[in-house]
Parts: structure tokens; sequence; C-alpha cells
């Protein structure tokens, strides 16, 4: 994501990411080959603001797979190593839970 979320001392603060990092999306139960086009169905609040970002600074989303479809709020160790790239469309943040 753009922006990470660090709790100091209870306060959530906010740190820019460099430009030429990449927003990532973590899914559940799908792989993401490159060239393929799939639609993927965004439930988490922090994978709507994603692809929300992605469209809005008109850049690329990582897509990487979690390792447990169970764990809801994934961190670096939850996620496999590899993800794949992906434009996503204006549709595919259009709307919001």
């Amino acid at each position: 994501m753009i922006q990470r979320r660090a709790k100091t001392a209870g306060l959530a603060t906010q740190t820019k990411l460099p430009h030429e990092a990449l927003i990532l999306l973590p899914v559940r139960n799908v792989v993401l080959f490159p060239g393929l086009i799939l639609p993927i169905v965004l439930g988490r609040g922090a994978s709507i603001a994603a692809a929300q970002e992605a469209v809005r600074k008109e850049r690329p989303l990582g897509v990487i797979l979690q390792k447990r479809a169970d764990v809801d709020a994934p961190g670096p160790d939850d996620l496999y190593r590899a993800c794949t790239g992906s434009a996503p469309s204006p549709t595919s943040s259009a709307t919001s839970r």
C-alpha cells in the first residue's frame, strides 16, 4: 500500500512509501499469472483502499498470495515472496462495501 500504519504509544502514524514501491494486494486462494485477466472480489478494507489508491495514482498492483486464507490482516511473514504485477481498471475499485 502507499502508506504504512504503525502503532506508536497507541497512536496510528502514517509514513509515505517511495514512489517506486509497489502497492501490494494480498489475496486468498487465488493465483494470478502474467497475461491472465481475472476479476478479484475485494472484501477487506485494506484491500479496497489499496486498489483505490492504485487507480487514483495510476500505479500497478502487486497481487500476492497469502500462505493461509484464515489470516485477516496478513503481514510480511504471511505472504509468499513472489507476486504478479497487475494494472487495475477503474471499475475494480468503483464500489466498496
